[in-house]
Parts: structure tokens; sequence; C-alpha cells
């Protein structure tokens, strides 16, 4: 089993194509996966010295008055704090640390050879949207102040980190814009490998179990376990994000239908047949061309149509049963995303808005014009299309 999973870490760790979702929360970048996510135990404690990027001294609230110095797994500041002779390591996490209660949680190794306590350090920040806890030494990584240590810790965390830390050279965030790092390869990565590397991603973000904390880490700012809704889209949009390139996309599509035919069509897009909601559908994806930062045009994701098909040839009435799987999916829909936000009855077309996806169901082709022949169909597009 051991030798699986340190097959399956050096895979991901030679793999570039995967992109780390981020979110901004005020001068910070920080891994939006990670968001909802905090350890069941942390002992609270407040820093009351920080000795350089990687190492701080704290006082634990109980016992009053017991001082630890504690080494921040995973994390190594020695290049970056000579990339600037300011050392902004151990100045940003003075700025973000010193003087105020952390969290600090633990790996299966207590301390390191000079007797400091390892651990992961998670400091309450609070914004418009509610409260969070964000973990210092994924934030270190992320925002380019410190790299990747030689250390063995959680794996799951360890995925986290090398992805953090991938997603700050590639985009020179914080002090690595002084770095060198290797020139991309101009050969295909190859789907299978990306595969990988998803399925463990997802395996241990995506399906994690909902968060529980400890009394003492509780506040009134805490942030809600994942809602059905995300799940229940992340089904209807079979395992796809927008914005993946075609090569990401076949490699899911043909996961779920478990084929090895092209399924990439003439026009530009990806056709096969699918299930959803016990029943078989149709399903297009459609991509457009999106520059990136070098000036080349990628296609990415920008479009889904599902169209009702209907396999028993022997059923007399199609249109009764047509109708019956609208009314249950409607049904469907508004337990999932809520009451819809726009609706028509005369054309039967009905519109609901997630935080970033819009998805009309009802007799909408997949050019997203609302027709008269009624054959169930739904359509989705990102948000920022509209």
């Amino acid at each position: 089993m051991k030798r699986m999973i340190l097959l399956l870490l050096l895979i991901c760790l030679t793999i570039s194509i995967f992109s780390l979702h981020v979110t901004r929360i005020g001068q910070l970048s920080y891994p939006t996966d990670l968001l909802k996510y905090l350890p069941s135990f942390v002992e609270e404690a407040r820093c009351v010295k920080v000795i350089d990027g990687k190492t701080i001294e704290v006082e634990f609230s109980f016992p009053v008055g017991r001082r630890e110095k504690v080494s921040l797994i995973g994390i190594d500041v020695s290049n970056t704090s000579s990339y600037d002779s300011n050392d902004l390591p151990l100045a940003i996490t003075k700025q973000f640390l010193e003087g105020k209660k952390i969290y600090l949680s633990y790996d299966w190794e207590g301390k390191n050879e000079h007797g400091d306590l390892l651990a992961y350090a998670w400091i309450p920040v609070s914004t418009e949207v509610g409260g969070f806890y964000l973990c210092w030494n994924v934030t270190m990584l992320l925002n380019g102040y410190a790299e990747p240590s030689g250390e063995n810790f959680d794996s799951k965390m360890k995925i986290m980190f090398y992805e953090a830390s991938l997603f700050a050279y590639e985009n020179k965030t914080g002090l690595l814009k002084a770095a060198v790092s290797g020139e991309p390869s101009a050969e295909k990565i190859e789907e299978m490998e990306y595969l990988v590397r998803k399925r463990l991603y997802d395996l241990l973000w995506k399906t994690a179990a909902p968060v529980t904390r400890t009394a003492s880490a509780l506040g009134a700012t805490a942030t809600a376990t994942p809602t059905q809704s995300i799940d229940g889209l992340s089904e209807l949009m079979q395992g796809v994000t927008w914005g993946m390139t075609v090569p990401e996309v076949k490699a899911n599509v043909k996961l779920t239908v478990k084929t090895d035919e092209s399924l990439w069509t003439s026009s530009g897009e990806i056709d096969y047949e699918g299930t959803y909601y016990n029943a078989s559908w149709e399903v297009t994806f459609y991509f457009s061309g999106i520059v990136d930062q070098a000036g080349v045009s990628v296609l990415r994701l920008n479009r889904i149509y599902y169209r009702f098909v209907v396999k028993d040839r022997t059923i007399s009435d199609i249109a009764s049963l047509r109708l019956a799987k609208y009314e249950e999916l409607e049904t469907h829909f508004t337990s999932l995303f809520g009451e819809p936000t726009s609706e028509s009855a005369l054309e039967r077309a009905v519109t609901w808005k997630t935080t970033d996806t819009v998805i009309i169901m009802g007799n909408v082709d997949r050019y997203r014009n609302i027709g008269w022949a009624y054959v169930p169909s739904i359509f989705l597009e990102p948000l920022t299309n509209n």
C-alpha cells in the first residue's frame, strides 16, 4: 500500500497540467478547496515571537503560560529569504502572526531534531462573506514566500502543498520572481497521467468528510460545510469544470463512458451519449478559444448541452414520457439549487443560477435558443458568460 501511495505521489510530482483554484482574501491568495477545511483537533495559542519565516514561538492557552518553539511543516525559507535583502518571509510572518491568536494542528511526527514542535498554523480571518481559518504554511507557499521542504508529512497535505508551490512558480508570486523555474515542455501531457493526478486530488479534497471543529476553535464566524448544490452541480457537469482544456475534458469523459474511441467531432466539440438522473442523454461539450498569458489561444470548455434520448422504441406515448421527465427534473433541480431565478410557462424554460453556473432546463436547443419542439434539454454555461 505504501509503495502504491509513493508511486501515485511521484506521478503527481511529474505533471503540470492541473490548475489549482485560488481565492483572493485581502492581500493574500489561498487555495479555494482549503477554505472549507480545518482539522478536527487544534490547539489554541498566541504567537509571541517570529524567529524566521518558518519558526515561531507560541504560548498556549492551556495550560496557561506553556511556551514552545514551533517549526512550520512542509515549507523552507532558506532560499526565499535570500531573494530579498529585507527577508520578506520573516516580515510577512510577523505581520500576520506575531502577537495574534492562532491554532495549531499536528502531523505524524511531534518534534524535529532540534526539539521544535512540528505543526500547521491556522490563522482566523473575517471577510464580508464569513470567517475562515487559513493554513499559514500553504499561504506562504502559494504567495511565493516559501518553497516546499523535504520533510515527510501527510500525503493529503503534501498534494495541496505541491499544487500551491507549482502555482506560485508558474505565476511568479511573491519572491519567486527571482527564482529560475524549468522551461515548460512542448510535448503533450498524456491524458492518463492527468487523470491519475486529478483523481488523487479529487479523492483527497473534493470528497472530504464534512468539517468538524473543536469548541475552542469555533467562533461566530465559522464556515459551513459544503452544500448539496455543489455536489449536485458536479454530477450534472459530469465531473468537469469550466475552463478545462480539450484533453482534460476528454480524459474525464473517457473515464465516465469507458471508451477508447475518439469523442472529438469535426466541428470542434466533444459529443457522446451519457446518463444523468436515471435517463439517457446526448451530451455535448463546447469550447471557445481563450488567449493565455503567453498570447496563445487555447480551447477551453464554456458550454454543456444535454438532449433527452428515448432508447426504448416500443414506448407508444413518448410525449408523455418526455413531459414526466421534465417535471421530475424540475423538482430535482429545485431541491438541489433552490427556487428558479426565472421561469417561462409558455416555453417551459426554467433557469437556476449557482455561484458560477447558469442552468436552463426546457425545450432549449444547443445554441441556447428556445424552440417549440418539445424535447427536454439542459443547457449549462459559466455565469461569467451572462
